[in-house]
């Protein structure tokens, strides 16, 4: 046996001990020893990445590439090394190159799954993970990753599918209980939800994400066992979030407004920081989108074969996009897609993609509607219309009509004090709508967007439908048979009836959307007037768009 061989295995017997302090000191002389060893680079290259950290490790593995081009899974670390590192078109150069080397390796389909969910690529994402799932449905990670990307597309009962197959083959764990809770209520069944909560917290009680979605399906009364657990667990996890949020609605359903108002800013607060958001970023931006879209300096396309109309519902968070969807998609002719992320990504193309000169370019706007479609989900041939209640989509009015002159778009307006202290009070997943966490912050934040919807309005006025949500609610037969006309759809019952609407609902929304609807929401800050910013109590009726 060679030197180089004795080597690798003694290499090899200290990683199966998990001596990795020694390995890295050991494999630094093998490294001088045998520079030009596939094994020593490929192995110490490994360890280092195991150990996060790929600065280190992305030379050895790029010099066992150069010595081995064709082992695939020396490619497939390279990508990790790059995806760690942060390096998107390296991490899929090299993802690539590695699923060219070995197509039916499943750890290189599962992660080219992962980057296409990671770039909001969804349909290609759950393409990539269904080709697996029959060999991956015990591995954990996996399941997780294709129900957040189920979750994305709406495809709850999916979601339900494949965690409900995990669980029957023997597996536990808290996380895919959570995921299936959530699952159970965006389809409308609590009694399950809140089951599957349960059980995650009986299984993970420092698992605080489940206290805080178990929190939001509870009417807490005196003496509740879940709020006792909670006031005993914030004693040592007094920063946690999730934790704080939960504590935020129990103190709420008591009506203990100084606690709920004090865990609630606290977990705005640190939510803030952790998104390490600036306003000033938001004004810049809204800057240049206006500046873009300017009707003086673009053309109007026409373009074939538009059968399928989008019909975006947009504004504020908080300001009834839900319930808007939840009348629209109870026709007969109406797909709802929920908050879809296909328009915000090309937004941002537009913005940030320095390849792309001028909108006046037809054929950058038919790969733009291409993306779109592709992005969209599938749907029944009798589906001539598809809802995108993306709220955010209101920044992108511009680019809407520049891809589909036929889209309609309906512009929810509610009273400002009223939407302001509901985003306030509201989580939102992810790190979307990172404005949401202070009171300042959403008091600029609903400047900027008055005046570009201002802007839209003078110069799209004949494209949008401004629907005040308050007369929604106060007159909703005459307002849904406008807005039914608007849409260019014929009257149906149902439509007046969207709380027995079955459909997946995904949104912060999704309890308040399954109750028929109702008056007073928009005066519920009144309540808490003592803990709203002056600023925000200063967005009166005038400040509506």
């Amino acid at each position: 046996m060679s030197n180089l061989e004795n080597d690798i295995i003694k290499l090899k017997h200290l990683i199966n001990k998990k001596k990795f302090i020694e390995i890295e000191k050991y494999s630094k002389n093998l490294l001088i020893k045998h520079s030009e060893s596939y094994e020593i680079n490929f192995i110490t290259g490994t360890i280092y990445l195991a150990n996060k950290k790929a600065i280190s490790g992305l030379p050895l593995l790029l010099k066992a590439n150069k010595i081995n081009p064709s082992s695939s899974i020396c490619l497939f670390n390279i990508s990790i090394c790059y995806k760690q590192l942060k390096n998107l078109p390296q991490y899929k150069k090299y993802l690539d190159l590695a699923h060219l080397s070995d197509p039916n390796n499943l750890e290189i389909i599962c992660e080219l799954g992962f980057f296409h969910m990671y770039i909001n690529e969804i349909q290609t994402s759950i393409s990539y993970y269904e080709n697996t799932l029959k060999y991956k449905i015990n591995d954990t990670n996996f399941i997780l990753n294709l129900s957040q990307s189920y979750f994305k597309v709406g495809r709850s009962h999916d979601v339900i599918e494949i965690c409900l197959q995990y669980i029957k083959n023997g597996n536990i764990n808290s996380k895919v209980f959570n995921s299936l809770a959530i699952a159970y209520k965006n389809i409308g069944d609590l009694i399950n939800a809140k089951l599957y909560l349960e059980k995650a917290i009986k299984l993970a009680p420092y698992y605080f994400q489940a206290h805080r979605n178990l929190s939001s399906l509870t009417n807490y009364e005196p003496n509740n066992k879940h709020l006792t657990q909670m006031e005993l667990l914030i004693k040592t996890y007094n920063t946690d979030i999730d934790l704080k949020l939960a504590l935020s609605k129990a103190y709420k359903d008591l009506k203990i407004k100084s606690n709920y108002f004090n865990q609630l800013e606290s977990a705005n607060k640190l939510k803030k920081d952790e998104l390490k958001f600036n306003i000033n970023f938001e004004k810049i931006k809204f800057l240049k989108i206006k500046s873009i879209f300017n009707n003086n300096n673009l053309k109007n396309f026409s373009y074939k074969n538009d059968s399928l109309i989008p019909i975006f519902i947009l504004g504020l968070p908080r300001s009834g996009t839900t319930l808007t969807e939840n009348i629209i998609s109870s026709h007969s002719q109406v797909y709802a897609g929920g908050e879809l992320d296909a328009m915000q990504n090309l937004g941002d193309q537009v913005l940030y993609n320095e390849k792309i000169k001028s909108l006046n370019d037809k054929s950058l706007l038919n790969k733009f509607r291409e993306y779109y479609s592709n992005n969209l989900p599938k749907l029944e041939k009798k589906r001539f219309y598809i809802t995108d209640k993306m709220p955010l989509n209101f920044l992108w009015i511009g680019l809407i009509l520049k891809c589909f002159p036929n889209a309609k778009i309906i512009h929810l307006i509610r009273n400002p004090i009223a939407t302001c202290w509901s985003i306030y009070n509201t989580y939102f997943s992810g790190n979307g709508n990172a404005f949401s966490y202070d009171q300042l912050d959403i008091y600029e934040y609903y400047n900027l967007y008055s005046d570009l919807m201002k802007h839209w309005n003078s110069q799209y006025s004949n494209k949008i439908y401004n629907l005040d949500y308050e007369n929604l609610t106060r007159k909703p037969n005459q307002e849904i048979k406008k807005l039914l006309k608007y849409c260019e759809l014929n009257i149906e019952k149902d439509c007046f009836k969207p709380h027995l609407n079955k459909r997946v609902i995904s949104t912060a929304s999704s309890i308040q959307a399954r109750e028929k609807i109702y008056t007073g929401s928009s005066n519920v800050w009144e309540i808490y007037k003592e803990f709203i910013s002056a600023k925000i109590l200063s967005l009166d009726s005038k400040n509506r768009v």
